[in-house]
């Protein structure tokens, strides 16, 4: 089973947050509600500065559905786990999953993983086992 993000009260800027469309030439600006500023990234001539203001400003909105998804992916995981396992005293008996549901659960537990991740990355989490 994928390790569950441990609680912690994470505080940073709500959202939405958005990337100042028409900033000076020589700037990026990512502001939050309010027109609250909250950072600026120099102009490059790669237009890397500018992609990673506005991936910066979808960051709440992206935070919030990684947490969505993994709620989902986890609960059809399980679903999957009842629905296509032996059972024994009516819990799953591991290893009795036909080969098809054994495949898409090995997908959700590595997406879980990568969604656990990125959510401990954007709140400062840590992941228990």
């Amino acid at each position: 089973m994928p390790a569950k993000v441990c609680a912690k009260q994470v505080v940073y800027t709500p959202g939405p947050w958005s990337y100042q469309e028409k900033s000076d030439t020589y700037t990026h600006i990512v502001r939050g509600p309010n027109n609250l500023f909250l950072t600026q990234l120099s102009q490059d001539p790669s237009g890397v500065a500018e992609a990673n203001a506005r991936l910066m400003a979808s960051a709440p909105e992206l935070l919030e559905s990684a947490k969505a998804a993994r709620k989902l992916i986890e609960r059809e995981m399980n679903s999957a786990i009842e629905c296509h396992s032996i059972c024994e005293d009516g819990k799953p008996v591991d290893g009795t999953m036909d080969e098809l549901a054994a495949e898409a659960v090995a997908e959700m537990r590595g997406l879980l993983v990568i969604i656990d991740r990125a959510i401990t990355k954007a709140e400062g989490t840590h992941a228990s086992p």
